[in-house]
């Protein structure tokens, strides 16, 4: 399960809150709106295009890439599989690089 807030990030109100557990996932608060499951967002941990019907989870973690902005943050506040610990290791592919 895992479970995102989306608030306004000069007064810290909560808008939106989102739930995701596999294929089911629930968007409630009072600009839920803002939230599209429909949008195909960057899914974490893949990184592959993702909607809610598609891969609930990964679609609701990717809502902290979609709203990082100086109007609304989105957090992971619950996670019951959470993303790995960044390790300061980064490799690249080769043939990406050109």
């Amino acid at each position: 399960m895992v479970r995102i807030e989306l608030r306004s990030a000069q007064h810290r109100d909560l808008v939106a809150s989102v739930e995701a557990e596999g294929d089911l996932y629930r968007v409630d608060g009072p600009m839920a709106d803002l939230i599209d499951p429909s949008e195909p967002l960057l899914g974490l941990p893949s990184g592959r295009r993702v909607t809610a019907a598609e891969d609930a989870e990964e679609w609701a973690r990717g809502l902290v890439v979609r709203f990082r902005s100086a109007d609304l943050s989105a957090a992971i506040v619950h996670d019951d599989r959470p993303l790995p610990e960044d390790d300061d290791v980064v490799s690249v592919d080769a043939h990406l690089v050109g």
